[in-house]
């Protein structure tokens, strides 16, 4: 018997969790083997399980933290642009009319 951990991504659409076809996360980019033999203890088990999650924390808040920048620019970019809408509503008004 051999024992496989790997991992699934998710998106979230319309209110629920979507599952996607393949995941970010390779073995190849894991520190930590994803492959058992069976015949290990439960507590070796249990201590590969939670040596795999901390990795595959660790992978994800590194993702995170490098996507950081890029969402921050998008959100000031909204942020900017819901700002020169507000500054240009009712400038019309300030125009004479010719009469």
């Amino acid at each position: 018997v051999l024992i496989r951990f790997s991992t699934a991504a998710h998106r979230f659409v319309d209110g629920s969790w979507i599952r996607l076809e393949r995941t970010h996360v390779s073995n190849s980019e894991l520190p930590v083997p994803t492959e058992f033999s069976g015949a290990l203890s439960v507590e070796q088990l249990l201590e590969a399980w939670t040596d795999y999650q901390s990795a595959v924390h660790a992978f994800n808040a590194n993702r995170w933290a490098a996507a950081a920048p890029a969402r921050e620019a998008v959100r000031q970019a909204g942020r900017a642009r819901a700002d020169a809408l507000r500054d240009q509503r009712n400038v019309s008004d300030l125009l004479e009319e010719d009469g």
